[in-house]
């Protein structure tokens, strides 16, 4: 079998057109201005305030036995329902702080 010899004449051209594509695509991505987070307020009324015990489960290994088994993980969750029928789940401080009637005003960005 003969080898073939493949020589810089050769791979130049594969070489300048790989080197000019990434040229291309790191100068559209400069171009870009970066976006700006854009911030929005929404005001919710607080309808209702509801708690729930939540199980979830997950396996375990019994060593002795040999086998998995389930080990069930139940806890306390707590939710707060607005007037437009929107719900959130939150922790217990700000569960005990909202009362039924106010309003909750929350900033997002996109």
């Amino acid at each position: 079998m003969m080898k073939k010899i493949i020589s810089i004449n050769q791979l130049a051209p594969a070489f300048v057109s790989v080197l000019l594509a990434l040229v291309f695509f790191i100068a559209c991505e400069t171009t870009q201005p970066p976006k700006a987070p854009q911030e929005y307020i929404t005001k919710k009324i607080v309808k209702a305030k509801n708690q729930s015990e939540e199980t979830s489960y997950h396996y375990k290994f019994n060593i002795w036995k040999g086998n998995f088994y389930h080990q069930p993980n139940i806890h306390t969750v707590y939710y707060i329902v607005y007037t437009d029928g929107s719900y959130n789940k939150v922790d217990i401080g700000k569960f005990t702080i909202t009362n039924v009637g106010d309003t909750v005003i929350e900033k997002h960005y996109r």
